[in-house]
């Protein structure tokens, strides 16, 4: 029995060893863990542009440089968006991010809408947005992104 296995292991090897001429190289890597940057982005309130349209918004482009035309084709860009920046309570949510909110109008009755944060990437930037579910135009407060670039 042992012979017939070790028999047939060796006749697999044989009909699967590779041969022929080597295939070209490839390109050229990244030493380490594959994280090309990590960069926490600040939107102070002063940096919001106020789109009008049919379904009006707020966007902020910010230069990026690290952001290369390679990441952008090969690479992978993620987004977070953090909340309460600089305290005990600091977290990072994955963008496309929304949360609901709601303002007392008088007792008793609540005037409630959701903002939506979204951001979109090119090589060499960065465009940070935000949706209001009523449309206001209210412009955002100053808010932090966290962006990490992977390839």
């Amino acid at each position: 029995m042992k012979k017939s296995i070790l028999s047939l292991l060796a006749l697999v090897i044989a009909l699967v060893a590779c041969e022929g001429p080597a295939g070209p190289p490839g390109r050229d890597g990244f030493d380490g863990q594959g994280i090309v940057t990590s960069k926490v982005f600040t939107v102070e309130q002063r940096d919001w542009e106020y789109v009008d349209g049919v379904a009006p918004y707020f966007v902020c482009y910010k230069d990026f440089p690290q952001l290369t035309d390679d990441i952008y084709e090969f690479g992978a860009v993620l987004g977070y968006f953090i909340l309460y920046p600089n305290t005990n309570d600091e977290v990072q949510i994955p963008m496309n991010y929304s949360f609901p909110d709601s303002e007392a109008v008088k007792p008793g009755e609540w005037y409630n809408w959701a903002e939506y944060y979204s951001f979109d990437y090119m090589p060499g930037s960065i465009g940070f947005y935000v949706h209001y579910s009523d449309f206001e135009d209210i412009t955002p407060p100053r808010r932090e992104f966290r962006i990490v670039l992977l390839y």
